[in-house]
């Protein structure tokens, strides 16, 4: 096992323009830690090697993740990078591992560089690869973000392969007024996945307006009280014609009926199915309206879900189909 007091020792061997070169890396105009967050940036070190040697990947890089965040240095780096690789992480560790390549070859730590390399290296083959195609038209839009897994991603790293970990991963691109484009990906060990932008047409309305899903939902709420209310009208009016009916019946026996009152009982059967028809649409349609208004994909979204519910009246009843497309 190696020492945890390497991380003190890597420091401690950087001087001179070798630990301006070093500072200058890790981010210009940052402000010295203080003396507690050195300390606590080493005790969560120390931690972070004992898990490491457990292979407690999950509980071991976040106190490198930390310890780095209080007190940056080229060993903490390294072995958060250590860490991302046992935990699967490859395309995190690799760019660490890169990063560290770097900081020491301008410090003059030739040990490390060759060190850190070699880990890269021996990744490169298992790491799985992203690449991201933006057309001119779309990259020259004012605004543009593209972004991976909310992190940006910057212009000149397009279309160019970029270093993932293996497992699922979103990309969504925006520019005002356009609608955004969103895609989601698998990516394995080893594997290469090329995502292309396709040009992004204008956004569907501005603040405040209806998609054209929401406006359906309306629509179908509005059919479907309008059915309801002709099932109650279609109801009431079967039943009237019912009664005139029996009024033709000796003591109202449906067998012993004249004519006209079996041919009026015939006319409230008819309206008493369209009661029951409109009963059964209206109340299809009120459940299907929250539901398309619920899953309206948002005016500047592409590719969201959509359903379309199809009332349907047959001889053995009524129903409702639903479509989708997710």
């Amino acid at each position: 096992m190696t020492s945890p007091s390497i991380r003190l020792r890597a420091r401690a061997a950087l001087s001179g323009g070798a630990f301006l070169a070093v500072l200058a890396s890790a981010g210009a105009g940052l402000g010295a830690p203080t003396q507690a967050e050195i300390d606590q940036a080493q005790r969560l070190f120390d931690e972070g090697m004992t898990l490491l040697e457990q292979k407690s990947y999950a509980e071991a890089c976040p106190r490198f993740a930390e310890s780095q965040r209080l007190d940056p240095g080229m060993g903490t780096k390294y072995r958060l990078a250590e860490c991302h690789e046992g935990a699967g992480r490859l395309g995190s560790a690799l760019r660490l591992y890169l990063e560290v390549s770097a900081e020491a070859k301008a410090a003059g730590r030739a040990d490390r560089e060759g060190q850190a390399s070699l880990r890269a290296g021996a990744l490169k083959p298992r790491v799985p690869w992203l690449t991201i195609n933006v057309p001119p038209e779309v990259s020259k839009l004012a605004g543009l973000q593209v972004k991976r897994d909310d992190e940006l991603v910057a212009s000149s790293e397009l279309g160019a392969p970029l270093a993932v970990d293996p497992g699922p991963h979103v990309v969504v691109v925006t520019a005002p007024k356009r609608a955004a484009f969103r895609q989601s990906i698998q990516s394995v060990e080893g594997g290469t996945i090329v995502v292309t932008v396709p040009n992004l047409g204008a956004a569907n309305g501005g603040a405040g307006s209806l998609s054209g899903q929401k406006i359906a939902a309306i629509v179908v709420g509005a059919v479907g009280l309008g059915a309801i209310g002709a099932g109650i009208g279609l109801g009431l009016l079967a039943g009237s014609r019912w009664d005139d009916a029996l009024a033709g019946c000796d003591g109202e026996v449906v067998t012993q009926c004249s004519d006209a009152a079996i041919a009026e009982g015939a006319k409230a059967e008819k309206l008493a199915n369209g009661s029951t028809v409109g009963f059964v649409v209206g109340g299809a349609a009120i459940v299907a309206a929250p539901i398309l208004w619920l899953t309206a994909p948002s005016p500047t979204e592409t590719g969201a879900a959509s359903l379309r519910f199809i009332p349907s009246v047959g001889p053995e009843g009524a129903a409702i189909a639903i479509r989708g497309r997710f």
